[in-house]
């Protein structure tokens, strides 16, 4: 990003560490000059938190006001087009805004237009990219400001990220290239969609296994949404750096991350955002072979759970439930999982994940002929659909050890972990793995 004038004053006020505006400083020269690039690269540190340390720069956070009052008559009427528009089924909210003359169009319905596609994250992608094709339909091709700049920009990331969502790796890597384009000719200065734009790339990156450069971005962005007081906005990013740390195997900076996050917005701002980061917290436990503290504190929050109106979460917190069953060897995780598996019917990688976790549920209360059903259910399911052929010699050799008596809980694991990088990565070969 450039250097802005909110930036500047940030420093001088102390608001923000002078060395957060030598590394924007530095990511700039990076990106801009090949020969910096090159130096930086050799002489890269190990670690981005080493340098920008998410820890000394937190703090608490008051909750963005809402910039439109529910009494403007704009506002109002821009609510009512949006509201009008989500009545049409989505592959057609595009199209609408084309042919729709002057009636679909102005800065404040583009705002109110990406703000629905962020609402839709992450249970409803295709919602998410409806609105946010709608929103690139709408901005004002004739201005060339910063402003329609910053739109399209956003719209171009958000349609990147739901084809993220649902594999389409390379299409999606062409929408972020897209989006920097963009940024990059217009000079955006934008801090929150700077923010924004980070930290959905920074979700492609992780699912590419691209890690140090996920870190990068959603660390940054972290910072910027601090810079614009965007306490969810900073919450969010968090919660996703925890990922990116777990993954790296870094799991007391995951729960830390989580931690900061829970600690930066109030709860009542943002319910589903809370019970989500109540989520990771819980998980980040359960990765850290902390079964029954993780347990514990879904169980604390299961009236939160069921009041939620965001079936994803639901759906997360079952599954997650569940998992913990089977650690804990406890019979009553099966109908847990038998209900996760009825949800994700159609989703064939989530399924061969919910066999696994029922597998080792079922090893360890010495059920093997069970061991061998799932087994064999999971290999059959993806030898149906021809597809994900390296996912199927994984399963095929855990059906095989299944069979033979020869399933161990690393053997699982194992499998596990390839299901997993199979969904990041398409062009995985497995050969190794198993």
């Amino acid at each position: 990003m450039h250097i802005t004038r909110e930036l500047l004053d940030a420093v001088t006020h102390g608001t923000l560490p002078a060395r957060v505006l030598t590394e924007i400083i530095v990511q700039h020269l990076k990106e801009l000059c090949p020969r910096c690039r090159s130096t930086l690269r050799l002489h890269r540190r190990s670690s981005l938190r080493a340098r920008l340390n998410v820890a000394e720069s937190t703090g608490r956070f008051e909750g963005v006001e809402d910039q439109v009052t529910a009494g403007g008559r704009e506002a109002i009427w821009v609510m009512r087009l949006v509201d009008e528009l989500a009545g049409q089924p989505p592959e057609a909210h595009a199209e609408s805004v084309r042919r729709s003359g002057s009636r679909y169009r102005g800065r404040l319905f583009v705002d109110h237009l990406l703000g629905a596609a962020k609402r839709c994250l992450p249970a409803d992608p295709d919602g998410s990219r409806s609105f946010a094709m709608a929103a690139l339909a709408a901005v004002d091709e004739g201005r060339a400001g910063a402003r329609a700049a910053t739109q399209a920009a956003r719209a171009l990331a958000l349609i990147g990220n739901s084809r993220r969502i649902q594999g389409a790796i390379a299409e999606a890597e062409r929408d972020f290239q897209q989006a920097r384009r963009l940024m990059n000719r217009s000079g955006l200065a934008d801090a929150l969609a700077s923010a924004e734009v980070d930290w959905l790339e920074g979700a492609l990156r992780k699912r590419q296994r691209r890690l140090t450069e996920a870190e990068d971005l959603v660390s940054r962005s972290v910072l910027l949404y601090r810079l614009a007081n965007d306490a969810p906005g900073a919450a969010r990013a968090l919660l996703s750096l925890s990922d990116i740390y777990r993954l790296q195997g870094d799991l007391d900076a995951a729960l830390d991350a989580v931690y900061k996050a829970l600690g930066s917005f109030e709860r009542a701002t943002d319910p589903i955002l809370y019970l989500y980061a109540r989520y990771d917290l819980a998980y980040n436990l359960y990765s850290s072979g902390r079964f029954k503290e993780a347990l514990e504190h879904l169980v604390f929050d299961e009236d939160e759970y069921e009041a939620c109106e965001d079936p994803f979460v639901r759906l997360l917190r079952l599954w997650l439930a569940a998992k913990l069953g089977a650690e804990l060897a406890d019979a009553s995780a099966e109908p847990q999982f038998l209900e996760v598996r009825r949800l994700l019917a159609g989703r064939p990688l989530d399924l061969a994940h919910v066999a696994l976790d029922l597998a080792l549920l079922y090893f360890r209360l010495g059920r093997f002929d069970d061991v061998k059903k799932v087994a064999a259910e999971a290999a059959a399911l993806f030898e149906a659909q021809s597809v994900h052929r390296e996912v199927l010699a994984a399963l095929l050799l855990f059906r095989e050890a299944a069979f033979a008596q020869r399933v161990t809980d690393d053997l699982i694991r194992r499998v596990a972990s390839v299901l997993e990088r199979a969904k990041a990565d398409p062009s995985l070969r497995l050969d190794a793995e198993t």
